[in-house]
Parts: structure tokens; sequence; C-alpha cells
């Protein structure tokens, strides 16, 4: 595939994502999918689906900016700006980077680097919001 229809594929993949489409996104990963997480290590297609159905409803009105996506080879680096209102009102703002792996048109790959306070503070703190 080009590098244009890799980057397509993420940029897809992190829309419907946002949408609150996991199926739609999970079934552009291929069944023998890798994917790292700074909280939760490795996890396959099926330990993502679980975290998708854990976090969905606990990131209302999830929005992200693409900052940026590169593509060389078979590697897409997608970076994001996230916002969205975590459980009790309190905002939630982050950075991302991810770094996929694209083979045949699907996602084989990712690893997710992102700054974990922001996580602890909207999502296990018991301040409340301001």
């Amino acid at each position: 595939m080009s590098l244009q229809a890799n980057k397509d594929v993420v940029v897809r993949y992190t829309r419907l994502i946002e949408q609150g489409d996991f199926e739609a996104a999970l079934a552009l990963v291929a069944e023998d999918c890798s994917f790292w997480h700074p909280m939760s290590g490795d996890a396959g297609k099926a330990q993502t689906r679980e975290v998708f159905r854990q976090m969905g409803p606990l990131l209302k009105g999830m929005k992200s900016d693409v900052l940026s996506v590169t593509a060389e080879d078979d590697r897409v680096s997608l970076e994001l700006a996230v916002q969205a209102t975590a459980p009790g009102g309190k905002p939630y703002r982050n950075r991302y980077h991810f770094l996929y792996v694209v083979r045949d048109g699907l996602i084989a790959a990712s690893n997710e680097y992102v700054d974990t306070a922001p996580i602890h503070q909207a999502f296990f703190s018991q301040d409340k919001p301001q």
C-alpha cells in the first residue's frame, strides 16, 4: 500500500474511536495485532476490544486534533491533542504519540506514548473538577 493509504487507515481508525464506533475501528486492525500502552502493557485484539468496552463510556464528548501524521515504509506516526470529560465532569486533556505498523491495509501494531499524569488526575484522583 502507499504511504498515503497507510496514513488514511490510521486517521480513519482514530476518528472511529473518537466517534465511539469501536467495532468499526477494530475492523481496521489485524487479527494478530500487537498493541502496547504504558499503563496496560501489551494487548492483542480481544484485549483492545475489552479496553474500548470499559473506557468508551468514560470519555464523554472526546475530541481529538491531529497534530501530525508522518509515514515511512510500513510505519505511521500520529500525534494527537485530546480533550474529553472524564467521570464526575473532570476535564481531560492530553497529547498522545502513536507509532503504528500497517500491513496489508490493516493496523498490525501500535505503540502508544502519553503522559500518564493527566490520566491519573482525571480518572483516579478524588479531586473535584475546577
